[in-house]
């Protein structure tokens, strides 16, 4: 038997909204998963904008990596992760959802920092329907390499999707390569960094609010309960030395 997932935004008030549609669907992944239920799409409805004199509505969207595809039942929810080995060579690929039931690293992401010119990071606040670290200090952007990607596709899909950041036109540099073997963080990653004096224009629907901080302050922070994502101290250590 083949299942659809299904998740729905009824209220306007984010208030009375328990968890995002996003939020929805992550934990519907996790027990699909769990469950081993063959998932072959994802359905949505969310209110559509109000034009002059027309009434809300509900319209139903595919959705997949937080894009809208309204009505293709042929597009999948669950996207495939390459899964590497030691060296970082792809060796098998695994569904995104069974990557996290399982508890694995050997997988890929990106991780990028945005830097101004007096050397503070800026440092975003996770959104509070985030189904893991809701709330935390963040790298400034993090996504998903997905199968086939290059760390260098991911992060120009990513910035431009959290930060609205085209990385073609922008100051990036490779900061540097990290693995959980050598380094001790949660996946194979590449982390950049991206200078900019502006604050980005960042998806209100993965920040809630930011920081220009320097490590120190960053740091500072921490030590008095502020809570983070858990790779932010490691990379800020290793990169930029406190």
């Amino acid at each position: 038997m083949k299942y659809i997932l299904y998740a729905r935004k009824s209220t306007e008030e984010d208030d009375k909204q328990v968890l995002s549609i996003e939020a929805q669907l992550v934990e519907l992944q996790e027990y699909a998963a769990k469950e081993k239920l063959e998932i072959v799409a994802s359905l949505c409805e969310a209110k559509t904008a109000k034009e002059p004199g027309e009434k809300h509505r509900l319209e139903p969207y595919f959705n997949f990596g937080g894009r809208k595809f309204f009505m293709n039942p042929t597009h999948t929810l669950d996207e495939f992760l390459d899964l590497v080995d030691e060296n970082d060579n792809v060796v098998g690929k695994k569904k995104r959802s069974e990557v996290y039931a399982e508890h694995l690293s050997n997988f890929r992401v990106v991780n990028a920092f945005v830097v101004n010119s007096r050397g503070e990071i800026w440092i975003p606040r996770r959104s509070a329907d985030k189904r893991i670290f809701p709330l935390c200090l963040d790298m400034s952007m993090g996504g998903h390499v997905e199968s086939g990607e290059t760390y260098e596709d991911t992060l120009k899909r990513e910035t431009e999707e959290e930060l609205n950041i085209d990385t073609d036109k922008a100051q990036v540099r490779l900061l540097g390569h990290l693995s959980p073997q050598k380094d001790g963080v949660s996946a194979n990653m590449n982390v950049y960094e991206i200078k900019i004096d502006e604050a980005p224009d960042y998806n209100k629907s993965d920040f809630v609010e930011y920081f220009w901080l320097t490590p120190k302050a960053l740091f500072e922070r921490i030590a008095n309960g502020d809570k983070t994502k858990g790779d932010l101290p490691k990379l800020v250590k290793i990169f930029y030395g406190e």
